[in-house]
């Protein structure tokens, strides 16, 4: 989970996936994936109920549908503006329930709210200046990474003296059997030890952005020393940038992995992982509100 908090929406997920073992005696694990979404199209149920379970069971949770539209929908009472959180419509002129249902399911993906900065969030937004400047700080350390960071050192320990003994007595061709073991242990090592040891910014103005990444060094008295450590920066033009999104990296216990992402030209740039699901959603907001008024 890279210690992150469930939300309401999680409990969307869990309650669809519930449903869906009810109904077909099988796992969401189980079925078929399209482009990272479950494929529930060999599945015999009605049409409105798994366009539903689809719409719940969304990867990414600011295209998940929300609990009150999502009971609306199984009600058949066609839904209120006040349930939504997007500022979505259903349409309430529709008379037949069938009808009603199709139309709140149809509806555009929920986002989340992300009109302030979510209670308790590291994240640090600043506009001064002509200038939107967002700052990602080291996360503190917790319960979480210290496990997984302690099980990572372990692991790699025992790969490390279990790859000597493999090179020693096999060669270095029998060693290298211990190569997948190296790359899950260094993405372990990357989930518990990269977001205490990385410090982020992304600067935007009316004409040009800068994405900074700056990776700590463990400095005196066992504290994190920034100056020291290593730097990467890309620049550019705002009018060259792609509207931000929540991009879905992989899944750990079928819980998404995600952060944000956006397109210059045909490069990437990538920030916030690891991140709370809210704090992804308020970068997202903040950045695609200002890229819309110097686009």
């Amino acid at each position: 989970y890279r210690g992150r908090r469930a939300t309401h929406l999680s409990d969307v997920y869990s309650t669809a996936a519930t449903l869906l073992f009810l109904a077909t005696r099988r796992m969401p694990s189980e079925f078929p994936e399209r482009r990272m979404h479950i494929d529930l199209s060999s599945v015999d149920l009605d049409e409105t109920l798994k366009s539903l379970l689809q719409r719940m069971l969304e990867p990414a949770v600011e295209d998940r549908i929300d609990a009150v539209r999502a009971l609306s929908v199984l009600r058949g009472d066609g839904g209120k503006p006040g349930g939504l959180v997007g500022g979505s419509r259903w349409d309430s002129r529709v008379d037949a329930p069938d009808q009603r249902m199709r139309t709140a399911v149809d509806a555009p993906p929920y986002r989340a709210q992300t009109s302030g900065e979510p209670i308790g969030s590291r994240v640090h937004v600043n506009v001064a200046d002509g200038a939107l400047v967002i700052t990602i700080p080291p996360a503190r350390w917790d319960g979480a990474a210290v496990s997984v960071g302690g099980f990572a050192i372990a692991w790699n320990s025992f790969v490390a003296f279990w790859t000597l003994s493999a090179v020693t007595s096999g060669g270095i061709l029998f060693g290298l059997f211990s190569l997948p073991f190296w790359i899950a242990g260094y993405g372990m090592a990357k989930t518990a030890l990269a977001r205490q040891f990385m410090s982020e910014e992304l600067y935007l103005d009316a004409v040009s952005w800068r994405l900074s990444k700056r990776v700590a060094m463990l400095g005196k008295d066992n504290t994190r020393d920034f100056a020291g450590g290593a730097s990467k920066q890309r620049v550019g033009f705002v009018q060259d940038l792609s509207p931000s999104k929540i991009a879905v990296r992989g899944y750990v216990n079928d819980v998404p992995q995600t952060d944000v992402a956006l397109r210059h030209g045909v490069e990437e740039l990538v920030l916030g992982e690891g991140l709370d699901e809210a704090e992804q959603a308020y970068i997202v907001h903040t950045i695609n509100e200002w890229l819309s008024k110097y686009r």
